[in-house]
This record gives C-alpha cells, sequence and structure tokens, in this order.
C-alpha cells in the first residue's frame, strides 16, 4: 500500500564459507528499488547448515512504499569465490506494517527506512524547567517550549533563540519541560534519514550529533556545551556529549567572559555562562551546579559527566 513503512524481518543460515547477500525490494519488472537497511552475512556457526535455530542469524529491515502495487524481494549473494558454493535457507520470514519507533539515550539509532511511521517514542530524562539541546530526524513537538537559534551578538556574548512550535528533521534545537519528562510520544511521524544539519547564525552554530561524541577545543573555533542549565566552554579538557544532543561552536570569539541565552529577547532564566577555567578544566559540581572543593561519596559533574565518587 502506498505511504506505508514495512518492517521485514527473518532468521537465515547457510553454508560452506562466510559469504555475503544484499537485500532489494524492487517493482514486480525488477526495477525502481526501494531502499532498505541491511546486508545478510553468514558466518560462525550459522555458516555449518546447523539445524539448530538458536544459531541462526536475524535479520531486520525497514522500506517504504511509494504506491500501491506488486513488489519483488531480492536477495542476491556476492563475493562467490571461484567455484565454491555458497547456499542460503531462511526461514520465520515477517512482512508487516511498521508500527513504530523508539530513541533512546541508552540505545544505538533504531534501524528504519524515511517514511511515514503511526508513533515514535522519545525516551529521555528531562529535568523540570531545565533547557536541553537535542536533534532527531523528525519534527518534535509535545514539550512545553522549543527554541531555534536566531542570532548571535559577539561583543556581547549573546546567543539568541526564538520559540517555535516544533523543531525541523535533523536541525538542533533547544526544548524544555515544566514538568519532569521521561518519554516524548508522537503520532503519525515522518522520519526523515539521519543526517544531522548545522543550525547557524553569523558566526555561532548548533551542531547537532546521534552518536556519543566527544567534543574538544577546536583550532580556530570555540566549542560549548549547555549542561544542567549551564554553558561550559570546553577548555584543555574535552567533554562527551550523549545521542542526539548537540553543542555550541562559534567562529568569532565572544569579547565576554562568558555567553548568555536569550530567547525571544530575553535572557533565559537558570541559564548561567561559565568561562574555560570552569567546569570542563576539572573543576567538580554537584547536581545543583555548586563547585565542589573536597567531593564525598554521591554524584557528581565533571568535565561535562557525571561521576560516582565512593
Amino acid at each position: 500500500k502506498a505511504n506505508r513503512t514495512y518492517k521485514l524481518s527473518f532468521k537465515y543460515a547457510g553454508w560452506t564459507e562466510p559469504s555475503e547477500s544484499t537485500i532489494s525490494i524492487t517493482d514486480k519488472n525488477g526495477e525502481n528499488p526501494l531502499e532498505i537497511s541491511g546486508v545478510v552475512t553468514v558466518s560462525g556457526d550459522a555458516q555449518n547448515g546447523n539445524s539448530d535455530a538458536s544459531v541462526w542469524a536475524n535479520y531486520e529491515g525497514f522500506f517504504a512504499v511509494p504506491a500501491d502495487g506488486d513488489y519483488v524481494l531480492n536477495i542476491n549473494r556476492i563475493n562467490m569465490g571461484g567455484n565454491v558454493q555458497r547456499q542460503l535457507v531462511m526461514g520465520n520470514i515477517n512482512l508487516k506494517t511498521a508500527e513504530g519507533l523508539t530513541f533512546a539515550d541508552d540505545a544505538a539509532m533504531p534501524k528504519y527506512a524515511p517514511g511515514t511511521y503511526p508513533t515514535v517514542k522519545i525516551t529521555r530524562n528531562l529535568t523540570a524547567d531545565k533547557w536541553a539541546t537535542a536533534v532527531y530526524p523528525f519534527a518534535v513537538s509535545g514539550v512545553d517550549n522549543i527554541a531555534v537559534l536566531d542570532s548571535y551578538d559577539a561583543e556581547n556574548g549573546k546567543i539568541g533563540f526564538t520559540t517555535a512550535a516544533s523543531s525541523t528533521a535533523n536541525v538542533p534545537f533547544l526544548m524544555r519541560s515544566t514538568s519532569a519528562k521521561s518519554e516524548i510520544s508522537l503520532s503519525n511521524v515522518e522520519v526523515a534519514a539521519a543526517a544531522a544539519t548545522d543550525a547557524t547564525a553569523s558566526e555561532a552554530s548548533l551542531k547537532g550529533v546521534y552518536t556519543a561524541t566527544t567534543v574538544e577545543a577546536g583550532e580556530g573555533v570555540y566549542n560549548y556545551v549547555l549542561s544542567n542549565n549551564k554553558i561550559y566552554k570546553v577548555g584543555e579538557n574535552a567533554a562527551t556529549i550523549n545521542p542526539y544532543r548537540a553543542y555550541i561552536q562559534l567562529t568569532q570569539p565572544t569579547a565576554a567572559r562568558a555567553l548568555s541565552f536569550y530567547i525571544d529577547g530575553e535572557e533565559t532564566t537558570g541559564i548561567e555562562g561559565i568561562a574555560a577555567d570552569g567546569m570542563m578544566n576539572g573543576n567538580v559540581y554537584n547536581l545543583n551546579g555548586q563547585h565542589v572543593e573536597s567531593p564525598r561519596k554521591g554524584l557528581y559533574i565533571k568535565n561535562g559527566q557525571k561521576v560516582v565518587v565512593k
């Protein structure tokens, strides 16, 4: 059916030497292939013709259908190598409409094909009334406040944002919930291919990441991270940010000692700018952002990351 996204899954095994097979979905004439993820790789116990289903490998892929019609599943073996016969057997083949996707902080980017999904969930702990950076391959709503990058005043160290009803797919933004939240649920979501695009304003950029990323002090650029409602300049020590986050990069340094955020022309309450000699250079802070000289047992923030003192 047109405008539907499907999930294909099966178990498989093979014989003789390791081999790979590519998968494609085409029209009934074998043309106009649809985008589908994954390569079938036969190796290990699965390559020995073992009938025990527990050693068979699993395949899972998604594809979107642009028009009603009949389609063909193609599996093409590659890396044949001489006269070696490499056989492939499949079982438990399932093809069904994809129900939804979950983008979780503690998991890798889910496998999917760009298309419309009935449900999309974001599992992420948002602290009440604190701004957080974010980037997703779909438009986000369902939180109390969303703000997008608008301007940068280098002389006064002001980064300006404007509020919006929703974000734009693959473009980083700020979001805030007025109450603690651990999940955002969206319906009938158009999910694009994951390719983060910088949000830019003058000499400032929000740079989104889809994997855990180490942010370092750059040559000719100035990097900042937002953590616990505070803006920290990355100094000698790098900072690691989680997936689906963004960091600030300036190509024109600010004349001010620290940056400040403005949303709709008003300075953002609660967000505090800290210079490079702060948390990113080894100082320890508690979860309220207060500097701690001699931390005891508990959870703290050091170099932009949570650490446990035992």
